[in-house]
């Protein structure tokens, strides 16, 4: 989340606003956003949709290991 707040530019908004950006991420899969709730110092809000980079789920290789032969003990 902290690396949400940061893509959020507060520099021209007024002393006090907080970035509240959300738990999940939403959008497509080729456009991922999270949105953030802006408050302002006189209580109003806006919320803004924040894109955001995803890493790529890791890839597994499927192993295959041959049938071990059945001896009864």
């Amino acid at each position: 989340q902290e690396a949400v707040k940061d893509k959020v530019d507060t520099s021209n908004l007024p002393a006090g606003t907080t970035v509240t950006p959300a738990a999940k991420v939403t959008g497509t899969p080729d456009n991922p956003v999270v949105e953030v709730t802006v408050t302002y110092p006189d209580g109003t809000t806006d919320t803004i949709e924040v894109p955001v980079k995803q890493k790529d789920s890791a890839t597994n290789e499927p192993t295959v290991k041959p049938d071990e032969a059945n001896t009864p003990a």
